[in-house]
């Protein structure tokens, strides 16, 4: 069923996060330097809406199992299905370790 009449929204909005070593291909520089085989260290999800408003609002959480102290990138991309543009921003965070145990 798609709503592409009438003013009905139809989107696809992918949340990912990854280490910005991931991001900018260093950390993997260094693990093919060291001969070292890691799984990705990015996180994604993405999930398809439907509304008839302008502004829809939503709730998406992404856990991170595990995660290392370093500096993260969450991008949130959203595609409009009925035109087919796409929009996305990137923003990167920290995540240190707690000193309370």
């Amino acid at each position: 069923m798609t709503y592409s009449l009438g003013g009905y929204t139809h989107y696809l909005v992918t949340f990912t996060v990854r280490s910005e070593d991931e991001k900018n291909g260093f950390g993997q520089f260094i693990r093919r330097l060291l001969r070292r085989r890691r799984s990705s260290g990015q996180v994604a999800t993405s999930y398809e809406y439907y509304g008839d408003k302008r502004d829809e609002n939503f709730v998406q959480t992404l856990t991170l199992e595990g995660p290392r102290p370093r500096n993260y990138c969450l991008r949130v991309e959203v595609e409009d299905l009925n035109t087919g543009e796409s929009v996305y921003k990137e923003s990167v965070f920290h995540l240190r370790k707690s000193n309370i145990e």
